[in-house]
């Protein structure tokens, strides 16, 4: 048994390095790196695999690329070989096309299972695939970027907000500074590094508070304990329109912090629901829940200065036994590999 993994690692996030260590280490199976080109040249590690693993393969970029993804999918499909399919994202961020939809039907049609992180996948899957639907929980971060930091000292500050990670027009950034502006009671951190320099230098323009601090960086693996410490809690107004699973709720989970955040299909798999979340249906309403979420936490902090941690420790507790690594090896031999 051998497994082509796309993409094999990734700079943005551990997912991708998980899920191999959980095939190779702990089921004892060669994985492969996996790219569209190594399709397209037969190369022979990828065309010797017995099992092709597809992680956001339908991000879409222009149409030839889209056609040469298809077709490189159909030679796979015609030499008998398992497409895995991983769903991600309701549909790429910040893309609306026909060639876009057209890859995401391609490779739901061409694939052999698909896995879903989170049940409201079952949502954007037409019924009669549902018979190729595999559940299985997103991998916790647990120690993943390095052990869990105690908590600083809690006093009656203000309301400690992190936004971190790679900084892109669809995770809404400039909402959340619209909406931490004018808020008394809020320090708002945002760290990350911009997409580009003119998007980092346009939010920057738009904060008038020294209660907002930019920090543009990219942000090292071991800096995240030290980040996430400072913090008292999440915040994430990501677009509900595309996202779907968010690695960054279960990363924020596995080192005891809690958070704000659209009620995403990851956040809704909860049973308990120690975060703030809320829906909305437009821009301007998605700015007036936004601001809303963060006026209770702040009420919330200054009633109990440890509420968001005590928060955090019950969602760390919940991703560790229910997200953990033994259960999804035992899923993935059972579901993928027999």
């Amino acid at each position: 048994m051998k497994i082509a993994f796309h993409p094999f690692t990734s700079i943005e996030n551990k997912y991708a390095g998980i899920l191999v260590n959980i095939i190779s280490d702990n089921l004892n199976i060669k994985v492969v790196p996996l790219t569209l080109k190594k399709i397209l040249v037969y190369d022979k590690d990828v065309w010797s695999s017995n099992v092709i693993w597809l992680n956001w393969y339908d991000n879409y970029y222009n149409i030839i690329d889209a056609i040469l993804k298809i077709l490189a999918l159909i030679s796979l499909k015609m030499a008998k070989k398992k497409i895995i399919h991983v769903i991600h994202n309701k549909k790429p961020h910040g893309v609306n096309n026909v060639g876009a939809r057209l890859l995401q039907n391609a490779i739901i049609f061409l694939s052999t299972k698909i896995i879903i992180h989170c049940k409201e996948t079952k949502n954007i899957v037409k019924k009669k695939y549902y018979n190729k639907l595999v559940y299985i929980p997103h991998p916790n971060y647990i120690d993943e970027y390095g052990k869990k930091l105690p908590t600083k000292k809690i006093n009656k500050s203000s309301l400690k907000l992190l936004f971190f990670g790679a900084i892109k027009p669809y995770k809404n950034i400039e909402l959340l500074i619209k909406a931490c502006s004018n808020i008394d009671g809020v320090d708002l951190q945002i760290v990350g590094k911009p997409t580009t320099k003119s998007y980092g230098e346009e939010l920057t323009k738009l904060v008038t508070t020294s209660s907002i601090n930019m920090n543009f960086k990219f942000i090292n693996d071991n800096e995240i304990p030290e980040i996430l410490r400072n913090c008292d809690l999440l915040i994430l107004p990501y677009n509900l329109d595309s996202s779907l699973n968010l690695g960054t709720v279960i990363l924020s989970f596995s080192y005891g912090k809690t958070v704000i955040c659209p009620a995403i299909g990851t956040l809704n798999d909860f049973e308990d629901k120690y975060f703030l979340s809320y829906t909305y249906d437009s821009d301007y309403e998605h700015y007036l829940e936004l601001k809303s979420a963060i006026k209770k936490a702040v009420d919330m902090h200054n009633q109990n200065p440890n509420i968001f941690h005590q928060w955090g420790s019950l969602m760390y507790n919940e991703v560790k036994k229910k997200h953990s690594i033994d259960m999804i090896k035992g899923i993935v031999e059972r579901e993928i590999i027999n």
